[in-house]
């Protein structure tokens, strides 16, 4: 089954730029959104992170909702002609209380 097939979540288009920290050293990072979903988010990087390692990501306020912080796991990483592609796929899903 092709990737794409397999998902259990519609992802969206996003927009803007979201901060976090990757790895157990927590380096900045910053991603570039391309789509996102209540389980993960996609972006572009201008730095490689590891497949597995553990990041978190902070979403801004928007002016009507508060920021989020949002747990996950680098699942790829892949070099592209905007840096690299970076995915995430949630510890939890969006929306659902810790």
């Amino acid at each position: 089954i092709p990737h794409d097939d397999r998902r259990l979540f519609v992802r969206r288009p996003a927009q803007g730029t979201v901060g976090g920290l990757v790895g157990r050293r927590f380096d900045p990072i910053h991603l570039e959104l391309r789509d996102m979903s209540v389980s993960g988010v996609s972006g572009y990087a201008d730095r490689s992170v590891n497949r597995g390692e553990a990041i978190i990501l902070t979403f801004p306020s928007d002016g009507v909702t508060r920021s989020l912080n949002a747990r996950g796991k680098i699942v790829r990483c892949e070099p592209s002609a905007t840096g690299y592609r970076v995915a995430v796929q949630f510890d939890q899903l969006l929306g659902q209380a810790a």
